[in-house]
């Protein structure tokens, strides 16, 4: 009887074990219900992400530098380093993916050469983290977007990466016209980017072959294979600094690609002889939409005048910014064909006053704003222009040239600037690197 029970027990307890669920050693159990269960399963099973505990993923606390830098290496699949040299990660149980991520320069030591694992990583941070890993951050390889995708990135200095890694769509889980830059990044959210990471391969080569209408491109590859790809309908091209069709493209061009999950190209960036086309182009972007391609070859031929009109625009322009808005384009255009009358909402009165400051009676202040040069000397003028200037910001010449109705001076001046700054630009925008 005794052994018949413990029979039964011992039966009873195998058919209840048979029915339980496995639990994996590296299973959450504070995972269940999250919308991000199966990319942080998926990651725990291939231990590229760990458990804080036992049983704790911990989801919604903030990722540290450390636990990104090894997760990543491990996804890169990079060799881990033995020799520790950066001094707060000696005694760190990932020191070794670590530093293999930091002598990869995909991320690098902040202050005093320290790396800093335990600090948090804003999304500004991860979107150049993934840019230097998918290797799209250098000139030759990047695609500088003209258009940001958020409001709130326009004047971040991370803003490309943010563009272009949101465009490669490891960045989904915000909507809006928002990307908030400088929020921390948690757990489960590098959870779901490293998992559409994983999904990327990068490609670098030659371009053999372009087909326009099948959509397909002909790849030697550096590693000495020969590929034919298609292009996916969103795909994101560039050559030479600028966004592209596939047309553009020429045989012998280098390439650098990232292909998704089916090896279809996502992002493809060529590199190659400085074209005309790529010149005018350039410096057209450069002067922000203000001269067309077909002015810009004007200018090379040394022809000013079909931009004229468009440079006195952005004259105006500017001259109203100098004012800090208390003068319109359309006043400034005004007072430069004398009628001084658009002065008098905004500045006559004060004009008068500072006229009077200087020594003026108040009727001769009256003649002056009159622009009634016979009654006053040739002072009388030029205290008008000190006025205006002191008043405004603009420049005493621009005045003179303003009250004169000549035009010239102010050209020749918006003409050097404008080549000045396309000069300068073009130094800086790594055109002809």
């Amino acid at each position: 009887m005794k052994k018949s029970i413990i029979c039964l027990i011992l039966v009873i307890t195998f058919i209840v074990g048979i029915n339980l669920p496995l639990v994996d050693a590296n299973q959450a159990t504070d995972i269940s219900t999250h919308q991000a269960v199966t990319e942080i399963n998926k990651l725990l099973s291939t231990n590229v992400l760990s458990n804080y505990s036992a049983d704790e993923f911990k989801p919604d606390a903030l990722i540290k530098r450390g636990e990104l830098a090894a997760s990543l290496a491990k996804l890169m699949d990079l060799e881990g380093v033995s020799n520790i040299e950066i001094e707060d990660l000696k005694g760190h149980e990932q020191a070794e993916y670590i530093t293999a991520l930091v002598e990869a320069d995909i991320m690098s030591t902040l202050a005093e050469d320290k790396f800093k694992p335990n600090n948090e990583v804003t999304r500004a941070q991860l979107a150049e983290i993934l840019s230097r890993a998918l290797e799209i951050d250098r000139t030759e390889t990047k695609i500088r977007l003209r258009e940001n995708i958020y409001q709130d990135i326009v004047r971040h200095s991370a803003k490309n990466s943010i563009n272009l890694i949101s465009k490669l769509g490891l960045f989904t889980d915000y909507s809006g016209d928002n990307f908030k830059p400088d929020n921390y990044v948690t757990r489960a959210e590098i959870a779901t980017i490293l998992n559409e990471f994983a999904n990327l391969k990068v490609v670098s080569g030659s371009l053999t072959e372009k087909y326009s209408l099948a959509k397909k491109i002909r790849v030697a590859t550096n590693t000495g294979q020969s590929m034919i790809l298609d292009l996916k309908p969103d795909a994101l091209l560039g050559r030479n600094n600028q966004i592209i069709e596939l047309d553009t493209l020429q045989n012998g061009d280098q390439v650098h690609l990232i292909l998704d999950s089916q090896d279809e190209i996502k992002y493809l960036k060529a590199y190659g002889v400085i074209t005309q086309d790529d010149i005018i182009t350039e410096v057209s972007n450069l002067t922000q939409g203000l001269l067309d391609t077909e002015d810009i070859i004007e200018l090379s031929k040394g022809n000013f005048e079909a931009a004229i009109p468009k440079i006195e625009e952005e004259l105006k322009t500017e001259l109203s910014t100098m004012t800090n808005g208390i003068l319109a384009p359309d006043e400034i255009a005004a007072l430069s064909q004398g009628n001084f009358q658009m002065l008098e909402p905004k500045l006559k009165s004060q004009l008068k006053e500072a006229l009077v400051e200087q020594g003026l009676s108040y009727s001769e202040a009256e003649a002056v704003l009159n622009t009634d040069w016979n009654h006053l000397q040739t002072t009388g003028k030029l205290r008008l222009m000190e006025a205006i200037s002191i008043q405004t910001g603009i420049p005493m010449g621009s005045i003179n040239a303003i009250i004169n109705q000549d035009w010239s001076p102010l050209r020749e001046m918006a003409e050097q600037q404008l080549m000045q700054r396309l000069t300068t630009e073009i130094l800086n925008s790594g055109l002809l690197s």
